[in-house]
């Protein structure tokens, strides 16, 4: 079983990056629940394709998808440091807390070698343009999400696992909240 190193820096990089493109983007979307999507699927992701996780962050199952563990402490520390604020900004009748960097130049390769980088552009261009809502919709394809019950820990290993429908039988064993 793959045992992921928690590396704070590149965790750090990947929110001020994301959040950086956000803004390049102007996503009007880009929330707390994206940003735990674009962490998930960019760990996830480059697990499958080069064999590790980018940051090394332990996600588990929440109801509006997976979020890494160490999110929150991670933010704050960034909001102390003055990396980030954090803004709270009216979306169809909810407020989304949105991460702005300090920094308007934000340098990947700061942070990531260019297979790193890669993974990371092609997953937020994947769900560039998508809600909170849909992004945490297709994160609930992922069968890794799926089989666990909320609070535990998603191997990174099921995500060799796809996104394919779990049968009947499954979907029925789970219980309607999916664990």
């Amino acid at each position: 079983m793959y045992e992921p190193t928690f590396n704070p820096d590149k965790f750090r990089g990947l929110i001020l990056y994301a959040a950086h493109r956000a803004r390049q983007y102007e996503d009007p979307f880009f929330g707390a629940v994206k940003l735990n999507k674009t962490l998930f699927f960019s760990d996830f992701f480059g697990f499958r394709q080069l064999g590790r996780s980018i940051t090394g962050a332990t996600y588990q199952k929440l109801s509006e998808g997976p979020a890494p563990r160490q999110l929150v402490d991670e933010r704050q520390k960034m909001v102390i440091d003055e990396l980030i604020t954090i803004e709270p900004v009216p979306i169809f009748g909810y407020v989304q807390h949105r991460i702005v960097p300090a920094d308007d130049m934000i340098d990947p390769t700061d942070y990531f070698n260019l297979e790193e980088q890669g993974v990371i552009d092609s997953t937020i261009s994947a769900i560039r343009g998508m809600t909170g809502a849909q992004v945490s919709d297709v994160s609930h394809l992922m069968l890794g999400w799926r089989l666990a019950n909320k609070g535990e820990t998603i191997p990174y290993e099921t995500v060799w696992l796809g996104s394919v429908p779990v049968s009947a039988e499954v979907e029925w064993a789970l219980g309607e909240d999916g664990g």
